[in-house]
């Protein structure tokens, strides 16, 4: 009988595949690994803004109504960008109303730029957690004397819809 040296080609081949399957777990736990530190510098950074702007509303919030702050937090007043009172010469006076507006907008910008796709609401609510689902709410069941909320929520992904706000964040009763 004649021995062998060396690895059959067989052999060559099972230590190809345990190679591959080990590089593609890898690969794998890699990519998970990067998309929990990106969701988690995404909720850093809405928790630190938020935080900004509950500071701000506490401090009167440029003294606008609560419906007119929320439309211009929640992105619906494109006029928002048009204001900047923050960068005016000090001979310039700017209302509280257009300071507020200018605060807005760039506390806005700042927000899409760290947190991609993220929706917010501000609103009085009663209930901002459903305990039958389990989860934060966007609605806002609104009364006279209810705690102020912020809502801020974004995708786990870019192709993600219907998502529920990722944090929710008491700031206070404004009257």
């Amino acid at each position: 009988m004649k021995q062998s040296a060396g690895f059959s080609f067989i052999d060559v081949l099972l230590t190809l595949l345990l190679l591959t399957l080990s590089a593609m777990n890898f690969v794998s736990v890699s990519n998970a690994a990067a998309m929990a530190t990106a969701q988690h510098a995404r909720r850093v950074s809405a928790f630190q803004l938020a935080s900004e702007f509950a500071d701000w509303f506490q401090s009167g919030g440029g003294h606008i109504p609560l419906d007119d702050l929320a439309h211009m937090v929640a992105g619906d007043d494109d006029l928002i960008s048009t204001y900047n009172c923050m960068y005016q010469d000090a001979d310039s006076a700017c209302s509280a109303e257009d300071s507020a507006k200018s605060y807005i907008a760039f506390w806005r910008s700042r927000l899409n730029e760290r947190v991609p796709g993220v929706q917010v609401i501000l609103c009085r609510d009663t209930q901002p957690w459903n305990e039958q689902a389990g989860r934060w709410e966007w609605s806002c069941a609104e009364a006279g004397t209810a705690s102020t909320f912020i809502k801020l929520g974004w995708p786990a992904d870019a192709h993600e819809s219907g998502f529920p706000p990722n944090l929710v964040l008491e700031i206070g009763v404004q009257s």
